[in-house]
């Protein structure tokens, strides 16, 4: 499938676009044909995350750059394109930065101890990765949702964190009443009064959520909204973790703290040519 001529107009650029969830790239035979392919010159491979989860690290095997691994959005696979395509001088293009970001980590009785401090812990090294890259206008918060309000995280505990995302807010969710959940209510009022995409970022062992609180959480939130799902234990119910997500492409463990915080930054990067 992979074969390529050079054609007649060696001077424009070609595209090859690969749509896998990535595990065909963990064959040695792939990721050989996928470098013939970036020999050619003027050529770029770029993949298309889809599927219930996906495998971020074998997609940066065979792309052409890590702006080159895409998520299966329309508008953000035109804005690549657009951009890929400009031509210096002939084409001005501005790049802006912003976004909101939204963790909700969860506490209920479903989660250890242990598993509750590992999710804290997620949350303290992705927010310290997106301090270090770039957290210029960018509105977050970070909250707990449970059954029951048990405990709240000392944000004071990483550095530049309150001048950076403000006060902790606690989210209730109260399961008899789900029509009434101030989880529900929380996630409906994100996005509401920003022009920009926003990242609501569930972090969880997916056993409380079951399948009715999850489609009723997908209903409530704002179309220019992105739920990012994050399995922490090794109980996780990844049925349930990949089934909240907005795409699997946004599913990660909870050791893809630093590798969540690189596709955040790309992902709230714009790129707008004229």
């Amino acid at each position: 499938m992979f074969s390529y001529n050079d054609g007649s107009r060696l001077y424009a650029t070609r595209f090859v676009i690969i749509f896998t969830d990535g595990l065909m790239a963990a064959s040695r035979e792939l990721k050989t044909q996928a470098d013939h392919l970036r020999s050619f010159s003027n050529m770029i491979v770029a993949t298309v995350g889809v599927g219930s989860s996906v495998k971020h690290d074998h997609l940066e095997l065979i792309s052409s750059d890590f702006n080159s691994v895409l998520r299966p959005a329309a508008n953000s696979f035109w804005k690549y394109l657009q951009s890929s395509l400009a031509v210096p001088a002939c084409l001005a293009c501005k790049v802006d930065f912003g976004g909101e970001i939204r963790i909700l980590l969860e506490n209920s009785g479903s989660l250890t101890h242990e598993v509750f401090k590992e999710g804290r812990q997620f949350i303290y090294t992705l927010i310290e990765k997106l301090t270090s890259i770039n957290l210029t206008n960018v509105n977050g918060s970070v909250d707990i949702f449970s059954d029951e309000v048990t405990e709240t995280i000392p944000l004071q505990n990483i550095s530049g964190i309150d001048y950076k995302l403000g006060g902790l807010s606690i989210v209730e969710h109260t399961e008899k009443k789900v029509n009434q959940s101030l989880l529900l209510q929380h996630i409906k009022d994100i996005g509401m009064t920003s022009s920009s995409t926003s990242f609501i970022i569930f972090i969880s062992n997916g056993v409380f959520l079951d399948s009715h609180l999850i489609q009723t959480l997908k209903h409530s939130v704002n179309e220019k909204s992105i739920i990012v799902s994050v399995g922490i234990g090794e109980d996780t119910n990844w049925d349930n973790v990949e089934d909240l997500a907005t795409y699997g492409y946004f599913v990660f463990s909870s050791d893809d703290a630093h590798l969540l915080a690189r596709y955040l930054n790309k992902e709230m990067t714009t790129t707008t040519c004229t």
